[in-house]
């Protein structure tokens, strides 16, 4: 009976890793906006990949070396970045301790690099007062 539910784990298992979807590799950069009295925004650029970059250009219809139309960013956005709000878009904030949700982005972009990778852009408005804290502290970020 143990080797049996052995052997049916590890078919399990097997069958969960041949149907996995191939990971995605992503370099991130994030500035942060911030004024005299508001944390503004956040703004992350993602750059793909060689494979995903591949699969976009040839889902998409846009060759390399050639600029996205504001349609075409905007059918990006619609079928491989707006999936993304299940997630939060993978973007976690938390600030003075707080998680802050993620539940829209704003101003995002499409386009191929000069290295022709593919890189996403876009920004989650925050608008959250710096307020100084107990004894002269501030947010902690």
């Amino acid at each position: 009976m143990k080797r049996a539910i052995a052997v049916l784990s590890l078919a399990v298992i097997a069958t969960g890793v041949l149907s996995a979807h191939p990971h995605v590799w992503i370099d991130s950069r994030v500035e942060i906006e911030v004024t005299e009295s508001h944390i503004e925004a956040v703004r992350a650029s993602w750059t793909f990949d060689p494979m995903f970059t591949e699969m976009i250009v040839l889902d998409y219809g846009r060759g390399y070396n050639s600029k996205y139309s504001d349609s075409e960013i905007e059918s990006i956005r619609e079928g491989a970045f707006e999936n993304l709000s299940h997630y939060d878009y993978f973007t976690h904030i938390e600030i003075d301790g707080r998680s802050v949700p993620v539940d829209s982005v704003e101003r995002f972009s499409a386009r191929l690099n000069s290295d022709n990778f593919l890189e996403y852009s876009f920004e989650v408005a925050l608008g959250v007062p710096i307020e100084e804290g107990e004894n002269g502290k501030g947010l902690d970020v």
